[in-house]
């Protein structure tokens, strides 16, 4: 089984633990990944790699992400939270 790497995390050297891909309501394809020593999660662009947002800063490694219309759930440590992205708007 083959396949492109759409997306690749700058700037970390932390192991991704969690991962997951979803839909924004605009129809835009995304994925997030979750480190295990650093605690942030990274959302990306799936058809290009473009990092969508700046990194959510969690106080404890990601055990587990989802992504639900624009909202990211993360389990991190003994917290689970929700997200709201707000997007990045492009400049012209």
């Amino acid at each position: 089984m083959g396949g492109r790497v759409a997306a690749g995390r700058q700037g970390t050297t932390a192991r991704v633990y969690a991962v997951a891909s979803g839909l924004l309501p605009d129809g835009t394809r995304i994925m997030i990944s979750g480190g295990f020593n650093e605690g942030t999660v990274w959302v990306w662009r799936l058809a290009d790699g473009t990092l969508l947002v700046p990194p959510l800063a969690l106080p404890e490694s990601v055990r587990a992400d989802a992504v639900h219309d624009d909202l990211i759930i993360t389990a991190a440590g003994a917290d689970i939270a929700v997200h709201r992205l707000a997007l990045l708007r492009p400049t012209h």
